[in-house]
């Protein structure tokens, strides 16, 4: 087996894995990880083909029909035509994205935004009340503080304001502008609050699954995926350029 093929057969099983999760349950969740200190998963919502990065920790509040709801926090999100494309996503995501002021970028807009602070500068009161790093992230109570010291805080349980003490201020995601993937992208809404209509024992299977994963991934009959592979010759994910993550 070539170097080549070897990657390629692995995506082949995953793909075929997870369109075999799907015929069971609306969503399939990647193992956690981090970029830039702050941990993270993504989440597939197969019925809106919405690839969502959502914060382990950190929650935000959204109005949904009147109600204040939780959901957890959408450091960024891209719709897949896909199963193939979204995998496409998350290495890209994995390998080149970037953390800038509580938002998931490309590392070109990372590049772009970090100049801009040269005509754009931040001002005094953007400062993190606890590492002074610039951020446009607050507290209800309006005090500044960066996605790290806020995970860094619920993860310590110290959930009160870091300046004035107000109860559970860390707690949810806000910014100065309100400007919120959850609160502004309405199918994100309706695809985060899919996953909590699941029964209980979906939502155990999808965060604990891999049972589940590698008895799918051992049904696909050996000899016919042999043949497929003579047939078509090795594949390739096909390289993605800047423009396709363009939000």
């Amino acid at each position: 087996m070539s170097t080549q093929q070897a990657p390629n057969d692995s995506i082949n099983q995953l793909v075929n894995g997870i369109e075999r999760y799907f015929r069971q349950y609306p969503t399939y969740n990647f193992r956690p990880f981090q970029i830039d200190g702050i941990n993270m998963y993504i989440v597939l919502y197969d019925k809106y083909k919405i690839l969502n990065v959502e914060s382990i920790r950190v929650e935000c509040n959204v109005e949904i029909d009147g109600r204040t709801i939780q959901q957890k926090y959408s450091l960024y999100h891209h719709t897949y035509t896909s199963i193939r494309h979204a995998l496409e996503l998350v290495k890209k995501i994995k390998t080149e994205y970037r953390i800038y002021d509580g938002e998931l970028c490309s590392t070109l807009t990372y590049k772009m935004l970090k100049l801009e602070e040269s005509v754009l500068p931040y001002s005094d009161d953007e400062q993190c009340s606890i590492c002074y790093v610039n951020t446009s992230n607050t507290t209800p109570c309006k005090h500044p503080i960066c996605l790290r010291c806020r995970q860094e805080c619920i993860m310590q349980c110290k959930l009160d304001c870091p300046v004035c003490r107000e109860k559970k201020a860390v707690l949810y995601y806000t910014n100065r502008t309100n400007v919120v993937n959850n609160i502004v992208y309405i199918p994100l809404q309706n695809a985060i609050e899919s996953e909590k209509n699941m029964p209980d024992d979906s939502h155990m299977v999808n965060r604990g699954r891999d049972d589940d994963i590698t008895q799918s991934l051992t049904l696909q009959n050996e000899e016919e995926h042999m043949n497929e592979i003579t047939e078509q010759g090795p594949m390739h994910i096909d390289e993605i350029t800047e423009q396709e993550y363009e939000d």
